[in-house]
């Protein structure tokens, strides 16, 4: 079985899209397992307030629109800020 046929929540395309690390093959697995390892829960629990603020400002960002799309406006740009904000 590879991640490649699919498997449930894992069934999109691994090339295109990125896979479920518990289902993805070699060397994607391996990228995406050195992801998860830069950011362990302690970290991830110590930026909490800052993600909380970054999330709040996006939001705010979107609020007087008084319409958003949840992927484009918030579930795409929250991890770059994250990720910018830790490499800071």
């Amino acid at each position: 079985m590879s991640s490649t046929q699919g498997t449930g929540a894992a069934s999109q395309d691994p090339a295109k899209e990125g896979g479920v690390l518990v289902s993805s093959d070699p060397p994607l697995h391996t990228f995406e397992r050195a992801a998860w390892c830069a950011f362990p829960p302690d970290d991830i629990a110590a930026m909490e307030p800052d993600i909380r603020e970054i999330c709040l400002k996006l939001v705010d960002d979107i609020a007087p629109t008084g319409r958003g799309d949840i992927m484009a406006d918030l579930a795409v740009p929250s991890p770059k800020a994250g990720t910018r904000h830790r490499l800071r």
